[in-house]
C-alpha cells in the first residue's frame, strides 16, 4: 500500500522544457536575451517584443518537439524511488489540447513508473482545484513546482511544497515554501 500522495508539476521539474524551447526558438532564428530565463514571465526573455511569447509556447507545445522533451538526470533517478512508497500525481498546465496531453502522456513513459493520474490544463490555468481535490488532511502531501506562485499556492492550502529553483525564480522569496536544487534534496527531505 502507498504511504501518501506525491503530486509534482512537469515542465521545469521532471522535464527540462525551457532548454528544448531554447533549442526550438534558435531553430526558428528567435533570439533570447539569456541563455537560460531571469523571470518567470517569458515575454521578457525575446530580444524582438513585437513577438508573443504565449503564442510561440501554444505553438512549441503543440509541434512534435513537445513529445521529446529532456528528463532532468536527478529526476529520472528519483521518481523510480519515490513511486515504490507515494502515490504520484502529476498536475501541467501545457494544454488541454487531445494531441498535446498525448504527447505529455508519451514523453512522461521515458520516467519508467506509474503515474496514478496525470492532469493537462490549459496554459496558464490555476491549479488550485486540482490541489484540492487530491490533499490529504491526514497525511503529509508533498508538492514539486518551479512557479514560486503555484508552490506558495500549495503551500497556503496544506501541502509540504518544494520549490525547485531554476534560473526564473531564484531571486523570489515567498513564505512557506522549501526551496531545494535538486531531486536528491527533496528525497533527502523525504526520506529523513
Amino acid at each position: 500500500m502507498k504511504k501518501t500522495l506525491f503530486v509534482t508539476d512537469v515542465d521545469g521539474v521532471l522535464l527540462d522544457w525551457t532548454k528544448d524551447f531554447k533549442a526550438w526558438l534558435d531553430d526558428k532564428g528567435i533570439k533570447t536575451k539569456t541563455e537560460e530565463p531571469l523571470v518567470f514571465d517569458l515575454q521578457q526573455w525575446l530580444v524582438d517584443q513585437t513577438l508573443s511569447a504565449k503564442a510561440l509556447i501554444i505553438e512549441f507545445n503543440d509541434s512534435p518537439a513537445f513529445a521529446k522533451l529532456s528528463p532532468y538526470a536527478d529526476a529520472m533517478k528519483a521518481l523510480p524511488k519515490l513511486a515504490q512508497d507515494f502515490d504520484l500525481v502529476a498536475i501541467t498546465s501545457c494544454s488541454s489540447d487531445p494531441q498535446v496531453v498525448q504527447n505529455r502522456l508519451e514523453n512522461l513513459k521515458i520516467f519508467g513508473v506509474d503515474f496514478s493520474e496525470i492532469h493537462c490544463l490549459p496554459l496558464g490555468v490555476s491549479k488550485e482545484a486540482l490541489l484540492r481535490q487530491y490533499l490529504k488532511k491526514d497525511q503529509i502531501s508533498y508538492w514539486v513546482e518551479d512557479n514560486a506562485d503555484n508552490a506558495h499556492l500549495g503551500s497556503s492550502i496544506g501541502y509540504l511544497t518544494f520549490l525547485l529553483t531554476r534560473s526564473y525564480n531564484e531571486k523570489i522569496e515567498k513564505p512557506g515554501l522549501t526551496r531545494v536544487s535538486s531531486w536528491d534534496q527533496i528525497l533527502n527531505k523525504v526520506y529523513a
